[in-house]
């Protein structure tokens, strides 16, 4: 689950722990960047 894997980009940090931090913004362009991916 993609909630729960560490991203590198941001210090192996996990998408729950950024938005505990505040960034949500991180997480939302993260997302954004995997989506990205999938649709081509």
């Amino acid at each position: 689950m993609v909630k729960n894997e560490p991203i590198p980009a941001c210090r192996h940090k996990t998408l729950l722990q950024l938005a505990q931090e505040g960034r949500i913004d991180d997480a939302v362009d993260y997302l954004e960047s995997i989506s990205a991916r999938f649709t081509g």
